[in-house]
């Protein structure tokens, strides 16, 4: 995958070395709980390496978009970005890109979950709701 950069930002598939900055990022904002976070990330990490990004600003994580893929779609299971990437774009850099894995892995569409709050972000790029109900069972 080539980096992206803009606005100082880089745009690339997240290492090892990314698992505390983007631990950090999804627990700031209230996506994942801290306890077995780290063991969650690195399994996803290892099966869907390049549906797992990072934006990159002064080597400091900013930001994170995290996916698995089934065979049909690639499933978006978390985007967040730092204060910093807030308004300024880093969440529709993070998803052109992974959107560019999607494609290159043969997936015929992206499914996304999504806070109500954050829906307008998905619609601006080019989400819809398509009619069908979407059930989580809790298991912890």
């Amino acid at each position: 995958m080539a980096e992206e950069q803009g606005s100082e930002c880089k745009i690339r598939k997240a290492e090892s070395r990314d698992l505390e900055g983007i631990a950090e990022l999804l627990t700031v904002a209230g996506l994942c709980r801290r306890e077995g976070l780290i063991p969650r990330l690195e399994y996803m990490l290892r099966n869907s390496p390049g549906l797992c990004l990072v934006a990159e600003r002064h080597d400091k994580v900013i930001g994170t978009i995290l996916g698995s893929y089934n065979g049909f779609h690639v499933l978006l299971s978390h985007v967040a970005s730092d204060n910093s990437g807030s308004r300024a774009g880093i969440g529709g850099k993070l998803h052109h890109a992974f959107a560019q894995q999607a494609s290159a892995l043969g997936a015929v569409g992206i499914i996304a979950d999504s806070w109500l709050t954050a829906a307008g972000f998905f619609y601006k790029l080019g989400y819809r709701i398509p009619g069908a109900v979407f059930l989580i069972k809790d298991l912890a």
